[in-house]
């Protein structure tokens, strides 16, 4: 809901008004009166948005070969997240047909999109790979701004990322959730896909280069006040599912073969309870 109609004073003409964009000065176009103008308290009305959901279509989409369990009706057969998982204008996720309220601030919605386009920036382009993965690594801004009623957590976990999920993340899936530190696990593999993307005489620079691209990304999320935690989340892990698959729990468990698609997320929580940054994939098998 980046915009809603308002009716002009002064010839009733129906105009719209951006929401994120706080109070304005509001001219007419066709009777050229002049008002102020301040957004809603709450925004309400939000729908399913293929723009937003778009990042997520690699863990969310199957192949022919799995149309047939696709038309029975099941949800993850073989990725990580629900077939139903649609994503609306507030960032909110949800499976399809479920009941979602919304009530978000215009203001922590236009935040929320600032930081994760600032996030995106940081590491679009300048980086492919760094975190163990078998194919190329798209960065896009992920956000999911929360309710103005929503519980204020203090940090980031797993419970926390199941709910923002609304329930959409495969059951059995493993959620690993990291500090964003140079001392986490998963620095590690980023340190790996420097030495082994560096080559030619300037080795060392290309590598020393690759690695401050990504502590760029840290020290952006530590330097944001808008932050009360920040962490790495990995959904999904390929040897973890595969054990589950393989050990015929398969048909049980709602998942008719090994995902090989997994999302990356570097998150920061706002102290209203939203989350924003950046959301990647990576590709095991």
């Amino acid at each position: 809901m980046d915009s809603i109609i308002e009716t002009c004073p002064g010839c009733a003409r129906r105009l719209r008004v951006p929401t994120l964009r706080g109070p304005l000065a509001l001219t007419c176009p066709a009777c050229r009166m002049s008002w102020d103008w301040s957004p809603p308290e709450s925004l309400t009305q939000f729908e399913p948005d293929p723009a937003r959901l778009g990042p997520f279509k690699p863990f969310t989409t199957l192949g022919a070969s799995f149309a047939n369990h696709a038309a029975s009706g099941e949800e993850w057969i073989r990725q990580v997240l629900s077939l139903k998982t649609v994503v609306y204008g507030s960032g909110r996720i949800a499976r399809e047909g479920d009941v979602v309220r919304h009530d978000v601030a215009p203001a922590e919605l236009a935040l929320c999109r600032r930081l994760a386009d600032e996030a995106r920036d940081l590491l679009r382009g300048k980086v492919d790979g760094g975190l163990g993965t078998e194919g190329h690594m798209p960065f896009d801004a992920f956000s999911i701004a929360a309710n103005r009623d929503d519980p204020r957590p203090a940090r980031i976990d797993e419970a926390l990322i199941r709910e923002r999920f609304g329930g959409t993340i495969y059951p059995q899936a493993a959620i690993d959730v990291q500090p964003l530190s140079e001392d986490a696990k998963w620095w590690s593999q980023v340190r790996m896909c420097a030495r082994e993307s560096a080559y030619g005489k300037d080795r060392t620079r290309a590598i020393e280069a690759f690695l401050d691209a990504w502590r760029n990304l840290l020290r952006w999320f530590h330097d944001q006040p808008e932050f009360v935690d920040a962490a790495y989340v990995a959904i999904g892990d390929f040897n973890q599912l595969d054990e589950i698959v393989l050990k015929g729990r398969k048909q049980a468990a709602g998942m008719a073969a090994t995902p090989s698609c997994y999302p990356r997320l570097f998150v920061g929580l706002t102290r209203y309870g939203s989350l924003a940054g950046i959301v990647t994939h990576v590709v095991q098998t």
